[in-house]
């Protein structure tokens, strides 16, 4: 195996752990905006609240690691040229996402700046927002899967997952 695909494997080994580690820290130890919110809410809700919030960590989770991980080590191991091309289709779709809610957010902070209606923004929202984008696990995440995704379309890379001579005259 090609040291870069060794190392695309790790890497996605490592990005999927930190991941999942540091959603495992956040559901454990929420943050005080956090905190403050679930208090105003209503005592029959506080407790929905947080089994959502365990619900949607699981979730985001699942949807971002299984696949990571599946298509890395198949790409990897299994020297299948169609999952290193669905690991770099995830990297299209991260930053797609990321744009997207990028783009939301601009429009509603535009949309309210020209009414002139500081009360059509949704403070949580906002907040929520701007926290997301000094986080810099948004950052981490986009960057180590464009360097995964680069170890795994090197030119060393190629040549692992070029089919030999025999199986291609069979």
């Amino acid at each position: 195996m090609p040291t870069s695909i060794r190392l695309f494997w790790w890497i996605s080994v490592l990005l999927v752990f930190y991941g999942t580690a540091m959603s495992v820290w956040t559901l454990m130890f929420p943050d005080a905006q956090y905190l403050s919110f679930v208090a105003k809410m209503p005592a029959s809700m506080r407790d929905q609240a947080y089994d959502l919030r365990i619900h949607l960590i699981i979730k985001d989770t699942l949807l971002w690691g299984v696949p990571i991980l599946t298509f890395a080590w198949l790409a990897a191991f299994k020297r299948h040229n169609w999952a290193r091309m669905l690991f770099a289709g995830l990297l299209g779709v991260n930053v797609a996402v990321d744009l997207l809610m990028a783009n939301l957010l601009v429009q509603q902070l535009i949309g309210s700046a020209l009414l002139q209606d500081a009360s059509l923004l949704d403070v949580y929202f906002q907040n929520m927002a701007r926290q997301n984008w000094l986080n810099p696990w948004l950052y981490l995440n986009s960057t180590v899967l464009l360097a995964a995704t680069g170890l795994a379309f090197s030119p060393q890379a190629r040549g692992w997952f070029a089919r030999p001579k025999a199986d291609l005259a069979g």
